[in-house]
């Protein structure tokens, strides 16, 4: 079931090929014929059940491109392989996000804020381990330059908390402050503390954590849970 899925797309465009002998070929290599579903069964169950779908689609790539019979045949199939493989892939829990990628921080990127004077609060570090795959916006907490060019983009206003103020950006998508919460670190020492993921700075998952049980939101609280049960069991 999850191979025919994945692979859906790629078998409506064969169909729309002109008549030739490579969307036959490309047909015949997509029904497989039964030596080549017993084995992508076979090895799907293998690896999977040993928690290693990647090495699954990679083995089956290997195997069966080397039947490949022309350049269009191995562009579907390439195409075929490259589906499976993004569908077994983003099925495993925590698998890594590509950060730039994300609308939040590339908008962020956007700023061009130099990234030794702010560092991501929030939420944002929770994005960045994979804990969370959504968060609705992204809180800054800035400094030097990174302030700088934060207010002239738009007029501060009083932060939620009372303590300090912030920049409201992109409709409110970039939050940037000039301090965090009440009680917790000075900014200089957020910002010399942060830790790097995928090239962006983010407040270590402790931290977060810290000022997360303070808050005691419902929102919080389940972000808590999530924290905790990584600290406990990094990788997993």
């Amino acid at each position: 079931m999850l191979a025919r899925a994945a692979t859906v797309p790629v078998r409506r465009e064969i169909e729309a090929l002109e008549d030739s002998s490579a969307r036959e070929a490309a047909r015949e290599f997509m029904s497989g014929g039964p030596a080549i579903g017993l084995l992508e069964r076979g090895l799907l169950f293998a690896f999977l059940a040993a928690g290693q779908p990647e090495a699954a689609a990679l083995v089956l790539a290997a195997k069966s491109l080397a039947r490949v019979p022309t350049a269009d045949h191995g562009k579907h199939a390439s195409k075929y392989f490259a589906r499976l493989l993004g569908c077994l892939s983003s099925s495993r829990r925590g698998d890594s996000l590509e950060l730039s990628e994300h609308p939040l921080l590339r908008e962020l990127s956007s700023l061009n804020l130099p990234s030794t004077d702010y560092v991501v609060a929030g939420s944002g570090p929770l994005l960045a381990h994979g804990l969370r795959r959504e968060i609705s916006d992204l809180d800054i907490v800035a400094r030097g330059e990174a302030w700088r060019i934060a207010l002239k983009a738009a007029d501060p206003v009083a932060a939620p908390s009372g303590h300090g103020r912030m920049v409201l950006l992109f409709e409110g998508g970039i939050e940037v402050f000039d301090r965090w919460l009440p009680g917790s670190r000075e900014p200089d020492e957020m910002i010399e503390g942060a830790e790097w993921v995928q090239g962006f700075p983010f407040c270590p998952l402790r931290e977060v954590l810290a000022w997360k049980k303070r808050l005691g939101r419902q929102k919080d609280q389940e972000d808590v849970k999530l924290i905790r049960n990584h600290l406990r069991h990094p990788g997993v």
